[in-house]
Order: structure tokens, then C-alpha cells, then sequence
């Protein structure tokens, strides 16, 4: 979903108060093959699941609790900032995934309650606590990909050489051009077939920003990576940090 990256190093203040009592209420839209279900959860409740989804049950100590602290941030960002009129935030990579099997409880248990209370915030502000899962050797500021609520300015790039014990540091995607077209054209206002594309710009972090996208009828589009990233599926291009290679089709 986001980038942490971290934060706890970042943003020194710490914040806490009677609007963290463990019975605040979180509205969590999960999705499935059969609709949307809104669940209300007490927000240590929830923070349970997002532990059980986030991290690996076999993490240190020390690290399940600064994730709570990222995560419970987070989830009170949003209940300021709602998603819809309906829920506060998604159990998926759009907000935070949620787990409904638990398999460490006592060890994620430990961490919400040495945590309880316990937020980040920026002059008098709740941040939107940003983190990822893998960066590919170098973070992402927030601002490039939510710019919309990234008003704080606590999210910048920072190179993070522990990430290379990531699994999926390097990755690959395939796809060939009709499967492209199946996914990208639907989004586009020329919605003749995509033959090539070429990268466009990139930041300072080295994610693609934008891309060129050519078409049979000898049109250039342009798309910005993000929306690409998005129409392509989170858990299939899994960053913008990315070359591309074409093969024939």
C-alpha cells in the first residue's frame, strides 16, 4: 500500500489523547467476489487484523510495535479524511490490508498495548503514515503518489540500503501486447491499440513518472506511471521503479 519508511525517525512528536480510546470505532470496506462488506471494528480490533496483514508474524518485537504506531496513525488519518460517506478506509493496498487470520495474537497483542495511545503527528496534525513493504533500495516521497493528501511535509525520498534482503528487490512482469491493451486502453480517450511504449521521465528517486504510449494509428499518448501502475494492478507491477524491455508482441 504506502510508504513508512521511516517515519519514526522522522517525526519526533509523538501525540496522544482521548480520541485513541481503544473503543473509537474504524468503518472498514472489505471487498470480495460477492460485493463490498462495511465492518466496524474498535480500532485496536482493527489495528489486529492490519498487524496480521502487514508483517510477518515472526517479526521482532520493536518492529510490530513501530508498525502499529504507522498503522494506528494511519487508520486515525483517515477516520478524519473518510474514503466515502460509507467507510473510512479499504482492508486492501489502497489503505491497509487487513488480516482475518491471526497467528501470532499474543505477540501482536503485546505491541498494540506497548503502543496504545501512541501516533504521529506534525504541528498539532495527524500525518497520513505512509509505508511500504519494499523499496526497491530507495523510498518514495508520498507527495508524488497521494499528492492530494500529502500536506505535511514529513515524506520525502531517502535511499535505504536494507532493503536489498527484500524478496522481491528485483522483480519482472510479462505481458504481451493484447493483455496491455485489455488493461491500459480502457483508460485512455484514443482507444486504438497500444503498440510500444517508452518511458517518459523520472524522478529523483529513479520511479517512472510518466509514459509515452504509441498507437497503431501513429498517435503518441501520454499516461502518468501511477495511473498506469494502477491499471496494470498493484500486486502485478508492484512499484514504478521499473525498465521496459520489448520483445515483438
Amino acid at each position: 500500500m504506502k510508504f513508512f519508511a521511516c517515519c519514526l525517525a522522522l517525526i519526533t512528536l509523538f501525540g496522544c489523547g482521548p480520541a485513541l480510546s481503544p473503543s473509537a470505532t474504524i468503518r472498514v470496506a472489505i471487498r470480495s467476489v460477492h460485493g463490498v462488506t462495511i465492518k466496524k471494528l474498535p480500532l485496536e480490533k482493527y489495528l489486529m487484523g492490519v498487524l496480521a496483514g502487514e508483517v510477518p508474524a515472526d517479526w521482532p518485537l520493536e518492529a510490530l510495535k513501530a508498525q502499529a504506531v504507522a498503522s494506528r496513525t494511519y487508520a486515525l488519518y483517515r477516520k478524519n479524511h473518510p474514503r466515502s460517506e460509507k467507510y473510512d478506509l479499504e482492508a486492501s493496498t489502497h489503505d491497509q490490508v487487513f488480516g482475518q487470520k491471526i497467528k501470532n495474537r499474543k505477540l501482536f497483542a503485546q505491541a498494540l498495548r506497548e503502543t496504545v495511545d501512541q501516533f504521529l503527528e506534525e504541528d498539532g496534525k495527524i500525518v497520513p503514515a505512509f509505508f511500504h513493504s519494499c523499496c526497491g533500495g530507495f523510498s518514495e516521497s508520498g507527495a508524488h503518489v497521494w499528492p492530494e493528501v500529502t500536506e505535511q511535509a514529513v515524506s520525502s525520498s531517502k535511499g535505504d540500503p536494507y532493503c536489498e534482503a527484500c524478496p522481491r528487490y528485483h522483480w519482472e512482469l510479462q505481458l504481451n501486447l493484447s493483455e496491455l491493451n485489455d488493461l491500459v486502453s480502457p483508460r485512455l480517450e484514443n482507444r486504438k491499440p497500444i503498440v510500444r511504449i517508452e518511458i517518459e521521465s523520472r524522478n529523483e528517486s529513479g520511479r517512472v513518472t510518466s509514459l509515452v504510449l504509441h498507437t497503431k494509428d501513429h498517435k503518441t499518448l501520454h499516461m502518468a506511471a501511477p495511473k498506469f501502475r494502477e491499471a496494470i494492478g498493484y500486486t502485478r507491477l508492484l512499484s514504478t521503479l521499473f525498465d521496459i524491455t520489448q520483445e515483438d508482441s
